[in-house]
């Protein structure tokens, strides 16, 4: 990955260069600043370590959404500097499509990218070893195998239960005719609330899910809504949604 300073040279966006610290902590636990130098993109990664490190450490998937609130936070006044070049170019006569194609250029460009898939035509590391295989080492490792295969036969072999037992005594049993509080859907009442209240204020709520909850969350939100089951792409996705939140105002 470039440095700050060769990142900055190629006059990349504030944005792209925070995000790719980001990843590179993310991935290694440092970042690549040989020099040594100082700049307002590592105090801004500083300031989000603790907000980086409890969200890769915490078992709570929720966690790692709130950590993505926060940082969004940290990161906004770089993504105006964003949306004042993609707004610039509306004004001066884009298209629609070819603001988008600007944005993808801009983002493949600059932000750094998982390596790809395995195309499979490597070849193997040689061995350390050369010539033929001893037959005496072969039969001592087919023995070796037996004995454990002999040893893990006695287990019981995997069944798949229809329902759960009743019982008494502390015994957990199915109810099928449960079909919850309703709490559900009161609450997704007060999100759609919360969102108008927001939206007469002036201001536009985005929302990210994965999951079982992503059907739900986008019925809520709908324009506003951010689909994060690939981390990768976020902020290609985050970038978007803001850009064709531009376009409609």
């Amino acid at each position: 990955m470039p440095t700050v300073a060769d990142q900055v040279a190629q006059e990349h966006f504030g944005f792209s260069i925070i995000a790719n610290l980001m990843i590179q902590y993310c991935k290694t636990g440092d970042v690549n600043n040989l020099t040594r130098e100082s700049s307002e993109y590592l105090d801004v990664l500083v300031d989000c370590l603790p907000v980086l490190d409890a969200a890769l450490y915490d078992d709570d998937g929720r966690a790692r959404f709130a950590a993505a609130n926060r940082l969004l936070i940290h990161l906004w006044p770089y993504l105006k500097e964003l949306r004042q070049e993609l707004q610039q170019k509306l004004e001066s006569g884009t298209g629609e499509e070819d603001l988008l194609d600007a944005l993808d250029k801009i983002l493949d460009e600059q932000l750094v990218r998982a390596s790809g898939t395995p195309a499979g035509k490597g070849k193997p590391v040689p061995g350390k070893e050369e010539g033929p295989i001893d037959p005496e080492k072969l039969a001592e490792l087919r023995s070796e195998a037996r004995e454990v295969l002999e040893t893990e036969g006695g287990r019981i072999a995997l069944a798949e239960t229809e329902s759960i037992s009743s019982g008494e005594g502390g015994v957990i049993t199915e109810d099928p005719t449960y079909e919850g509080t309703g709490y559900g859907t009161e609450a997704e009442a007060d999100l759609r609330g919360i969102q108008r209240e927001m939206t007469n204020r002036g201001i536009t709520l985005f929302a990210a899910a994965i999951g079982e909850d992503k059907d739900s969350i986008e019925r809520i939100y709908g324009n506003g809504f951010l689909d994060i089951g690939n981390l990768d792409d976020l902020p290609v996705s985050l970038t978007r949604l803001i850009a064709q939140q531009i376009r409609r105002r």
